[in-house]
């Protein structure tokens, strides 16, 4: 009604979200077949041979080409701004605004504002001008009492960009599974993707 939609959503918090997982950080140095198995070296932990690997390496995919068939990626830096302890009611809400996206998280009392895109990018500079532009725009077009600019917290970061702008899972080889281009919609594919990829698995 009146130019506007309003659809379902649900707010994901990839903090707690991710505590679910166990996580070892270190840096691959190979992959090689070894049969029907898989032989990862790694810089700390040396070598270890695994039945399945999913390689999720973002933009670096394209490292890929010529040993794998591998979708063509482009780098998109994107900045938000952000704002916490920040009190809207108990109800969370997203609000998407001619390219300007306003989350406020109510469990979190977190206030997000964004994202600002510029393909082909691989630095880390945060869009300020630009995410003050969408500041000012949703201030002026939704009646909430936004918190100043100038007390926001910025951060920015890389996305990968898949062809029409939409995510992938494949299995170019046995036991391997490669996923990507998640761009802007990566939580929004993920659950399918996943599935895709326990299906490849289980074969």
């Amino acid at each position: 009604q009146d130019g506007k939609a309003t659809e379902q959503a649900y707010l994901i918090y990839p903090d707690r979200f991710l505590q679910r997982f166990p996580t070892t950080t270190d840096f691959v140095q190979s992959i090689t077949p070894d049969e029907r198995l898989w032989k990862v070296r790694f810089q700390s932990a040396g070598e270890k041979t695994y039945e399945q690997v999913v390689l999720a390496t973002g933009q670096w995919t394209e490292w890929f080409q010529g040993q794998i068939d591998v979708p063509k990626q482009r780098a998109v830096l994107g900045s938000f701004a952000h704002w916490d302890h920040v009190e809207f009611g108990e109800q969370s809400f997203s609000h998407s605004l001619h390219g300007s996206n306003l989350i406020y998280q109510s469990l979190t009392k977190r206030l997000l504002l964004g994202a600002t895109s510029v393909k082909d990018e691989t630095g880390t500079l945060v869009k300020k001008a630009e995410l003050r532009e969408m500041w000012e725009h949703v201030r002026g077009t939704i009646h909430l009492d936004l918190p100043a600019f100038e007390d926001a917290a910025f951060s920015t970061g890389i996305r990968a960009l898949g062809p029409g702008r939409r995510p992938f899972a494949l299995n170019p080889a046995p036991g391997m599974h490669l996923v990507g281009g998640f761009y802007k919609n990566g939580w929004v594919y993920a659950w399918g993707l996943g599935e895709r990829v326990a299906r490849a698995v289980k074969k």
